[in-house]
């Protein structure tokens, strides 16, 4: 596939309308080339679902905008079983077998867990949390990701995540997140307030 990748607006109203490589990569902090392979591969997983190729290049536009890891996620969470998006993600170096995550997972950064959201027995997203946070102490839980795969209501589920994040960690005292632009109204319904300008913050029975 060719990496100048076009991009038309082909579903209006799509997070990723006017995003560019360029503007994505930036938005991230991360390098136009990580962009551009999570681009090619959102194209071979959503070309499967739409036959039209603006269509899908849109479709990944608009996830990649969101979260820059987005598809290698999706790979890892089991959902995606297009082979030819699979094997050029593998080609890419995007993700890596099963042993090898654990084992970088691991070695990174000991304290950080990542949680499956299930509704009805099917995965709809993921939490990733550090159990500790190096200013607030180890009472701390603090929510470093936490992306959705499939269409939920998202407060509702939101708010069974938290109840069970504090039944799964009853030492911890407060949870704590760094809200993305646009979510902070998401997060106060959650029950979360503003700790400082950098987190949010919920507290054990509150």
């Amino acid at each position: 596939m060719e990496k100048d990748i076009k991009h038309i607006d082909a579903v209006k109203g799509g997070k990723g309308a006017k995003s560019t490589i360029e503007s994505i990569a930036k938005k991230h902090s991360v390098s136009e080339k990580e962009i551009e392979d999570q681009i090619e591969i959102g194209i071979l997983v959503e070309y499967e679902h739409s036959n039209n190729k603006d269509v899908a290049t849109d479709i990944a536009f608009d996830h990649v905008t969101e979260h820059a890891d987005y598809y290698t996620k999706l790979i890892n969470s089991g959902l995606v079983d297009e082979e030819k998006a699979i094997k050029r993600a593998k080609e890419l170096g995007v993700i890596k077998d099963k042993k090898e995550m654990k084992e970088s997972i691991e070695i990174e950064n000991p304290t950080t867990v990542t949680l499956d959201i299930t509704v009805k027995d099917k995965k709809v997203g993921e939490i990733t949390i550090a159990t500790s946070h190096k200013d607030l102490g180890d009472h701390c839980l603090e929510i470093k990701d936490f992306p959705f795969f499939e269409k939920v209501n998202l407060i509702l589920v939101g708010k069974n995540v938290i109840n069970n994040l504090w039944t799964e960690f009853p030492e911890h005292e407060k949870i704590i997140v760094e809200p993305r632009p646009g979510t902070l109204s998401f997060w106060e319904k959650l029950g979360f307030y503003r700790l400082n300008n950098e987190y949010l913050v919920a507290l054990r029975g509150h």
